[in-house]
């Protein structure tokens, strides 16, 4: 071959590679774009779990929280009872030691 056939077929190799270096890889775009949209779901999915699973540990205190309030309620009071009288007798107690009496 002469020069000028090698340096024509040169030219065309590297339009080619140039060519093919410009153009999109349609399939790997397409795979791409698979795996992110299976990914985004799956996102969304964990999401909506966790949003779930926020909402019934929320739903479970707040009933085990109002069950313990009914529960103590008159253990509350019967403290408060138990207080008063406490204080009474400890206050009959001091008088009467200030006093002298016992």
């Amino acid at each position: 071959m002469n020069k000028r056939k090698q340096k024509q077929i040169i030219r065309i190799l590297a339009a080619k590679r140039v060519k093919k270096c410009g153009q999109i890889d349609l399939k790997n775009l397409q795979a791409q774009v698979w795996d992110l949209a299976v990914q985004s779901q799956q996102t969304a999915s964990w999401v909506k779990t966790q949003e779930e699973s926020h909402r019934l540990i929320y739903r479970y205190f707040s009933k085990e929280i109002a069950r313990l309030e009914k529960q103590n309620m008159p253990n509350h009071l019967e403290l408060i009872l138990l207080a008063i009288a406490s204080g009474v007798i400890g206050s009959v107690i001091s008088v009467r030691v200030f006093l002298g009496v016992i």
